[in-house]
């Protein structure tokens, strides 16, 4: 199984979160690909702004074919109720989703907005095929607390999610 996680992160929590989810999906034999989205970032205040409004950033991604990938995450931080311009924009460019399952995740302070984020972000990705879409958030303040606590909510998420994920080590018979 082949597994892209694309994130927008400003302040390094989704960055963080994204490392997470990689490391646990590789102790599991399941290749990833890591896929930051770069560029345009201007005040906070201008892109809370645009991403209220839905306005696309431009970006520095090349990669918007995700066809090689047979299970897709997206993930972005809350702002001003809503995903990310530079996810606005890879959602409105990204190709290759058809009849794939996917998830996909914000990271929040407040958690104002979290269900708009999270539905916007699905809405945009059915659109564009993908099939079953999970979906989960993550507080800042587990991101940047214990370590442990991290590392137990994602492999929880992870194990609730359709991806092919055992908690558990399958023994080879």
């Amino acid at each position: 199984m082949k597994v892209a996680i694309v994130y927008f992160s400003l302040t390094g929590n989704t960055e963080k979160a994204a490392i997470e989810i990689e490391n646990q999906l590789e102790k599991k034999n399941i290749q990833v690909s890591r896929i930051k989205l770069e560029g345009n970032f201007g005040t906070f205040l201008t892109n809370s702004f645009k991403a209220l409004f839905r306005i696309k950033a431009k970006t520095e991604q090349l990669q918007w074919d995700m066809k090689e990938f047979d299970f897709i995450i997206v993930g972005s931080p809350v702002w001003a109720f809503s995903p990310t311009p530079q996810i606005n924009t890879f959602l409105k460019k990204c190709i290759g989703l058809e009849g794939k399952n996917g998830a996909i995740f914000v990271t929040y302070g407040s958690g104002t907005g979290k269900g708009r984020a999270l539905r916007i972000m699905k809405k945009e990705l059915l659109l564009k095929g993908l099939k079953e879409i999970y979906s989960f958030s993550l507080s800042d303040k587990i991101i940047s607390g214990d370590a442990d606590k991290l590392n137990k909510k994602v492999e929880f998420i992870l194990a609730s999610s359709p991806i092919s994920y055992k908690t558990s080590e399958v023994k080879n018979e």
